[in-house]
């Protein structure tokens, strides 16, 4: 029925998944049946496997250690570029190439890293196969998977493995006249062999290249230049530092930083000294004048009508024992003042003594604040002198102000000028190695050559991990059935929904019989 299910019974609820239990289990049969079908007849593949380690020429240079980024960001690095080598179309366009049978001409470079000979020939041949063959490179790399393993003890000497996963082919094996599952063991197995080759054979090319670019910028002698302008920021400073700085560099350099911190350097340190103490004057004379103000505001009134600030007992013990006195005196007059006349003897006592107290209190108070103005006067006074001498001590450093600008200016120029010869000369040490890397240019040695898959054992989807998922979805497409037929559904099934839609209750119902209960004579 059209109603809200928050208002049914459960036993209403059963009634609605009974009813359709056969519609239910019919969904939940075909969902499980299609992904067992689908599972069992998903396509095989066969999956083979190299593992290499890869050895980047640039970490043999000793300027790139030991600065800011971490190994760990390092070998991130660096793995993120081999995968993308690996996946890159040059790569995958001369694996599938030489998958082909196609010959193709092994590298070679001259001096300055440039390719020669039949290698540029080669090179043309690959850009014309990316170029017609975008669908085949995609299929290909999708086949692909560089798995890096790294671990605590990686470091810069990495090992990865590229991982071919390699479907059936039917109809290309009945062209070869193979068996399907030998055809598809024997092209995954010539295909990440041919894929180790050409990755080997880009990542040399392209260190190559990189060195041959470095040596290159060597020739320019940039790295003499830059020297030169690091000899004369470096002689410009030495110059300022013995005619101009003299003794006042230690404060110069503190100055420069813009921060003293703990550094007790002269009028720097004295400067920053009288400044504490001037704000701890400050804070002292506020915490002065305010307890005056309280006392002065309590003084104006009369002596019944005192009430002695919390700051001030806490500063005068003497205040603190009056008002104690005189507390326990209100509570004896309290006492006695109901039971007995104004005349009587105790409680005159009491009287007198009470309003003898709070005079002291008064006294002790103005005594209080005396003491106060004598305190505030002499904090005065003493910032007074700390001011002058203050203004005095930043006169003296106000005076090495264009020394310090000139200081700032010296050290950026000195700076500027040895972190580009840093900079050259890293890339200079690296420009270095390109003579050894046309010597031996392999910087990619296979650990684990790609192994013969096993034609008996294809690489399946997890066949319990479908049936799991289809009898989850099965089950929830199932209910939301038998509740949304149910929704749809206006006829009255049962006693109650006669009772709710017609209004009236229902004196008697005929249930179904069989037809085994009707006797016959």
């Amino acid at each position: 029925m059209s109603e809200t299910y928050g208002s049914r019974t459960l036993r209403e609820l059963v009634r609605v998944l009974a009813g359709r239990f056969l519609g239910m289990m019919l969904i939940l049969l075909v969902i499980v049946a299609a992904a067992v079908l689908g599972t069992l007849w998903m396509s095989k593949t066969y999956r083979t496997e190299a593992t290499l380690i890869a050895r980047p020429a640039r970490d043999a240079n000793v300027l790139t250690v030991g600065q800011a980024t971490s190994v760990r960001d390092e070998i991130q690095l660096f793995v993120a570029t081999q995968r993308e080598i690996v996946l890159s179309d040059y790569v995958l366009a001369t694996a599938l190439m030489r998958l082909d049978g196609a010959n193709l001409t092994k590298l070679s470079f001259n001096q300055a890293g440039a390719l020669v000979g039949e290698t540029k020939q080669r090179e043309e041949r690959v850009q014309k196969f990316v170029a017609e063959n975008a669908e085949r490179l995609q299929k290909a790399r999708k086949r692909v998977a560089v798995l890096t393993p790294g671990g605590p003890g990686a470091t810069f000497s990495q090992t990865f493995t590229i991982r071919v996963d390699w479907p059936e082919e039917p109809q290309a094996a009945s062209k070869a006249n193979k068996d399907s599952a030998q055809f598809a063991v024997q092209r995954a197995h010539a295909f990440a062999t041919a894929l180790v080759e050409s990755y080997v054979e880009r990542r040399t090319q392209l260190d190559t290249e990189q060195a041959a670019s470095a040596a290159e910028f060597l020739s320019t002698q940039a790295l003499s230049l830059a020297a030169k302008e690091r000899d004369a920021a470096s002689a410009e400073y030495d110059t300022f530092v013995k005619e101009k700085a003299k003794e006042d560099l230690p404060v110069i350099k503190v100055l420069s930083q813009g921060d003293t911190g703990t550094q007790e350097i002269g009028d720097v340190y004295l400067a920053r000294t009288i400044q504490n103490e001037i704000n701890t004057i400050d804070t002292r004379a506020a915490e002065v004048q305010a307890l005056k103000a309280s006392i002065d505001e309590q003084l104006k009134k009369s002596p019944s009508e005192l009430a002695v600030p919390d700051a001030v007992a806490a500063a005068n013990p003497t205040i603190t024992t009056l008002e104690a006195k005189i507390i326990d005196l209100q509570l004896m007059v309290n006492n006695l003042a109901p039971r007995y006349t104004d005349d009587y003897q105790e409680l005159r006592s009491s009287r007198a003594e009470l309003a003898a107290a709070r005079q002291d209190l008064a006294r002790e108070m103005g005594r209080q604040s005396a003491a106060l103005d004598t305190e505030l006067a002499t904090l005065k006074a003493r910032r007074g002198v700390l001011e002058k001498e203050l203004t005095a001590t930043k006169a003296r450093l106000t005076a090495l102000a264009a020394k310090v600008a000139e200081y700032e200016a010296k050290i950026k120029v000195l700076e500027a000028a040895q972190g580009n010869y840093d900079e050259l000369k890293k890339r200079t040490m690296e420009a270095g190695t390109a003579e050894k890397l046309a010597a031996n240019p392999v910087l990619v040695t296979p650990l684990d050559r790609p192994y013969l898959p096993d034609p008996q054992r294809p690489h399946r989807p997890i066949f319990w991990l479908n049936v799991l998922v289809a009898l989850a979805a099965g089950l929830i497409l199932a209910v939301v059935y038998a509740f949304t037929a149910d929704h749809f559904d206006h006829t009255l099934k049962s006693v109650d929904d006669a009772e709710r839609h017609l209004g009236v209750p229902v004196l008697a119902s005929v249930p179904k019989l069989g037809r085994g209960i009707i006797r016959r004579r």
